[in-house]
């Protein structure tokens, strides 16, 4: 097993990944639902999979640390403040998806930008 610093430091970089990816899928967000271009949509749900494994790996991870190498009350706090980060960027994920779906209803029920406007199509 990694020294505990070494295994924090390897968790936070993967939180760092995490966010990362995140803003990336907010950077293509408008795509998706201004210029409903179907594969930013689907580049951006299955960008959402990768978030939630992150996820999932740093509470895994988090926890194990825990249990094998009990932290400090300082490093518990940081711990713990990881976890709420990583699961609220999850969120965060969750909702470009579901704005992403918007973009891909729009592109089906024929909405589309004019102009800076969404208009439906005639």
């Amino acid at each position: 097993m990694k020294l505990f610093n070494e295994e924090f430091n390897d968790i936070y970089r993967q939180l760092l990944k995490m966010g990362n990816l995140a803003k990336e899928q907010m950077t293509d967000l408008p795509d998706a639902l201004f210029k409903q271009d179907q594969n930013t949509i689907h580049s951006l749900i299955k960008g959402d999979l990768a978030v939630d494994h992150l996820d999932q790996d740093i509470h895994q991870r988090v926890l194990e640390l825990i249990v094998f190498q009990p932290p400090m009350p300082s490093e518990l706090q940081q711990l713990s403040a990881i976890m709420r980060v990583a699961r609220e960027i999850e969120r965060i994920g969750d909702q470009i998806v579901n704005i992403a779906e918007v973009g891909e209803t729009f592109r089906k029920n024929g909405v589309l930008e004019i102009g800076g406007k969404i208009e439906e199509k005639n």
